[in-house]
């Protein structure tokens, strides 16, 4: 069975939070309603819980320099039916179950049709690259 791997995005830290951050999660009917973690506050730690949590799941793929690929990262990679590098974010397309990458022309790829895929950034921390 493989592991599966998150990471949740923070909106009052402004920053994604590590799985190895992550305390607990809380299910309700199959969906994520919860999750709680550690704010490292060097005097007082204490427990938050974050409601509806935007949970961004791997890919478990790599890129080009070993890095994890999870949703809302921006790649480029070549698209061999293209021809040519395309640019967008990872997300999850359900209809599919796969991982897709929406292009910047509003069209889209799937992930699995890149090679030399390299992250470029992340949608909820533009200018920042999360690792």
């Amino acid at each position: 069975m493989q592991d599966l791997k998150i990471k949740i995005y923070h909106p009052l830290a402004r920053r994604i939070i590590e799985s190895e951050e992550i305390v607990d999660i809380h299910f309700s009917l199959g969906k994520i309603q919860s999750a709680s973690i550690l704010l490292d506050d060097n005097e007082n730690p204490e427990l938050y819980e974050e409601y509806k949590p935007n949970i961004l799941l791997s890919t478990n793929k790599k890129d080009i320099n070993n890095v994890e690929i999870f949703e809302k990262h921006i790649v480029q990679g070549y698209h061999h039916k293209q021809g040519k590098n395309v640019q967008g974010w990872v997300e999850y397309f359900a209809q599919d179950a796969a991982f897709v990458v929406r292009l910047n022309d509003g069209d889209y790829c799937y992930l699995f049709n890149l090679d030399n895929i390299k992250i470029v950034g992340s949608v909820l921390n533009l200018g920042r690259k999360d690792n």
